[in-house]
């Protein structure tokens, strides 16, 4: 009976000592993995739904783009450039603009520390009033021969007008 006793503690001991492995694999192998899984899961799905957005927003992307084309002559016209002493009277063809379009408040600021490389001048350009006025003041002042680029166009309601803030690109002389 002593020699049963004994085996019978083996085992019960390589059954406890089994089970204590079994269970430390499962802890620390198996669930982190299936943790990992459900959170990869997750990222999946999320990433699945902005490739559906991204593919509902394609054509119109691709329509506004096509349109971008169709209108921008703006680019492809000879660009001029302002002579440094002639900066002053940008300010003044700018309200000139503003006021064919009944626009208040047309102030004209160049960034004089901003000259950017191949020489470009940024002029800040503010203007208040109706908001389809606003835009046709804006195609205006970008037909104009040194203007280069824009860079920023900020339209914001106050007081029941629009105020409409372009940040340009005016081209200096060498």
């Amino acid at each position: 009976m002593d020699c049963k006793q004994k085996i019978d503690g083996r085992v019960i001991s390589y059954a406890l000592g089994l089970s204590v492995v079994t269970a430390s694999v499962i802890l620390l192998t198996i669930i982190p993995q299936s943790r990992k899984l459900v959170s990869q899961n997750k990222e999946k799905r999320a990433l699945e739904a902005v490739v559906e957005e991204h593919k509902a927003l394609l054509p119109i992307y691709t329509e506004l783009s096509v349109m971008l084309l169709e209108y921008s002559d703006f680019n492809s016209k000879p660009i001029e450039t302002v002579a440094s002493d002639m900066i002053p009277n940008v300010t003044s063809i700018f309200k000139g603009i503003a006021n064919k379009y009944r626009l208040k408040h047309a102030i004209g600021v160049p960034q004089l520390k901003k000259v950017r490389e191949h020489n470009v001048l940024i002029f800040d350009v503010l203007v208040v009033g109706e908001l389809l006025n606003c835009r046709s003041f804006i195609v205006d002042a970008m037909n104009l021969s040194y203007i280069e680029g824009v860079e920023e166009i900020k339209i914001e309601r106050k007081n029941g007008n629009s105020e409409c803030a372009v940040k340009v690109h005016l081209a200096l002389e060498g």
